[in-house]
């Protein structure tokens, strides 16, 4: 690491950090019991470990399938129509 680069290395690594934990504050704070809530605290236990896992890979297959289908509508609507009036 070079002396130009040093601190600054250092100071986004304090910037992250501090955004991190921000970041994580704003999922964890509050009264309610949310699903990243539910999710975070249940990772800590290993007998609820594969329950989480199933549950987040439900969730991303979830999201992927809702994008991949709004991308479609999205291609279908783009195609021009063609005219079948003769």
């Amino acid at each position: 690491m070079t002396t130009e680069t040093g601190p600054s290395t250092i100071a986004g690594l304090v910037a992250e950090r501090t955004w991190m934990s921000r970041v994580r504050a704003l999922f964890l704070g509050g009264n309610d019991v949310t699903l990243p809530v539910f999710m975070y605290t249940q990772t800590r236990f290993p007998q609820t470990l594969p329950t989480v896992l199933a549950l987040g890979s439900c969730i991303f297959m979830g999201s992927a399938i809702l994008l991949g289908t709004a991308e479609w509508l999205r291609r279908m609507g783009a195609q021009p129509m063609k005219n079948t009036a003769t």
